[in-house]
């Protein structure tokens, strides 16, 4: 047996079976990608609960700034998903978004 990254790798002769790591919670698996929908949600709140003067606007505005900067600063997201996970979940934050920001038009 071989062990590498947290896994047991099974080598030619080896009575013993595959041990693969435990799965993730949820929270680990889609937190980063629910969050991509903080953007589309505030500027959805701003809509619904205008007008507004220029300094309440403010605190709409910043937020989406400080995001922005924090993704900038966070550099290229490199982690893929699962193969093992089924594609619904993935394949609704972009329809999720596209919802969110066809509600605010």
């Amino acid at each position: 047996m071989l062990s590498k990254n947290g896994r047991t790798t099974k080598l030619a002769g080896d009575s013993e079976s595959i041990d693969a790591p435990p799965p993730s919670p949820w929270y680990e698996r889609y937190g980063l990608r629910i969050c991509s929908l903080l953007i589309p949600l505030v500027s959805l709140s701003f809509v619904w609960s205008g007008p507004h003067r220029w300094y309440v606007a403010l605190a709409y505005v910043v937020p989406i700034d400080i995001v922005y900067w924090m993704e900038r600063g966070m550099g290229e997201y490199r982690h893929s998903a699962d193969p093992g996970l089924p594609d619904v979940p993935f394949n609704a934050l972009p329809w999720a978004s596209a919802l969110i920001q066809f509600v605010s038009i």
